[in-house]
């Protein structure tokens, strides 16, 4: 250590020693090609990288549901109880995505046939050409008050689409409606009117001349505030 000091130290204070320049000639030595051949032809010496084609949206959402959903059902541990359950959790959901993406009322589907039945084709037509008033009338005077409750929610509706403020189709759900609605000081009292409408009609509770006033009462709010706008 104390010579390596030295050493250190005296080129600190003397000059470095000169750097020799190798100047010979570069020979360049090929490999004949028969010594060549056989590493040409072992894949083990294939080093090409070829760019891995870009991965489409819709091959990532297959390639996750092969792993996610339908792999694990081919699993020999699962017991038949518990691939029963999977069977149907996994058709459930299927299910909801597809009504979703057709654009279907969900809660239409579990609907009794006396709800269904009541429909008929009226709610299908464009809420402009019926007269509301008198049907509501007509529904209340008969104590009917699911169907009331049904045709003061598609007035509430006629009245948004009339100020441009939605844009009503049969085939839509409330909920597209909602979201339609920009307007704060009306979604508000809209949002509770389709509750109360969604509580009774599809909930399949019964609808009494008390739950009708209530939303009488939410409508006439939301109807105050629509002269307002």
């Amino acid at each position: 250590m104390l010579a390596m000091g030295l050493c250190l130290t005296s080129n600190a204070h003397g000059q470095a020693p000169p750097v020799r320049i190798d100047t010979s000639p570069l020979v360049v030595r090929t490999p004949p090609p028969d010594v060549l051949a056989p590493y040409r032809g072992d894949p083990a010496f294939d080093y090409e990288r070829s760019v891995p084609e870009r991965v489409s949206l819709w091959a990532r959402i297959k390639a996750w549901v092969w792993e996610h959903i339908f792999r694990p059902l081919g699993a020999s541990a699962m017991q038949p109880f518990w691939r029963f359950v999977y069977y149907a959790v996994v058709a459930g959901a299927m299910t909801f995505l597809l009504l979703r993406l057709l654009r279907m009322d969900v809660r239409g589907v579990f609907r009794g046939k006396r709800h269904r039945a009541s429909t008929g084709d009226l709610f299908q037509e464009h809420p402009a050409s019926l007269d509301l008033d008198a049907r509501i009338e007509e529904a209340v005077a008969g104590s009917d008050y699911r169907r009331a409750v049904r045709l003061l929610y598609l007035k509430a509706l006629r009245e948004l689409d009339e100020q441009n403020l939605i844009v009503w189709r049969w085939e839509k759900t409330n909920q597209d409606y909602i979201d339609e609605l920009r307007n704060a000081s009306l979604r508000r009292p809209f949002v509770e009117l389709t509750y109360l409408f969604e509580y009774i009609w599809y909930g399949a509770f019964p609808a009494d001349a008390a739950a009708f006033g209530r939303m009488r009462r939410v409508f006439a709010r939301l109807h105050e505030r629509l002269d307002g706008v």
